[in-house]
């Protein structure tokens, strides 16, 4: 492991071995814990994104799952939590978690059994279960939106983009 030398016209490298001769033990402990410090960071980064990835709610075990599965059971020996991947509630029966599924345009929060609804859902006028959810633009779905719109109506522009979301159909919508 090298680190840059301090000096800003030089792009040398210092090992911690050379560092050693010259650095008094205590400062070295600390470069080493932050290095180490770093590198979990940035490990833990790479986790975090790793499609199929869950965390236990009790005791942040990982581990990975199908898409299909939603018990999870954690794999720490000195836990014994076993709970939806989804809504990370104690785990009864199948049956009571077969609504649990993940809102691609909310990212981490669970729509739990239709029961309640994404944070980033407002109430229209036209039923109880209809939600509009307004389209960030920079989205992956803004952006695909906005190419459509300018296939099929080029002289338009677009100020913002809404989506009608059913609670109890949610993998339906118009836009």
């Amino acid at each position: 492991m090298g680190l840059l030398c301090v000096a800003k016209s030089c792009q040398e490298q210092l090992f911690l071995t050379s560092l050693e001769l010259t650095v008094d033990a205590f400062v070295l402990g600390l470069l080493r814990k932050n290095i180490q410090q770093k590198e979990m960071e940035a490990s833990s980064n790479v986790i975090k994104n790793m499609e199929g990835l869950v965390s236990c709610p009790s005791c942040k075990y990982s581990g990975l799952m199908e898409n299909e599965q939603h018990e999870f059971v954690c794999g720490n020996n000195n836990c014994t939590v076993r709970c939806c991947r989804y809504c990370k509630s104690k785990w009864t029966n199948k049956d009571d978690h077969l609504g649990c599924y993940l809102l691609s345009s909310v990212g981490t929060e669970c729509f739990n059994d239709i029961k309640d609804s994404p944070l980033n859902w407002e109430k229209t006028d036209m039923s109880s279960n209809d939600f509009q959810v307004k389209i960030d633009p920079t989205s992956l779905e803004g952006l695909g939106w906005n190419e459509y719109f300018q296939k099929t109506n080029p002289k338009m522009r677009i100020v913002a983009i809404w989506r009608i979301q059913n609670r109890r159909l949610w993998e339906r919508y118009v836009v």
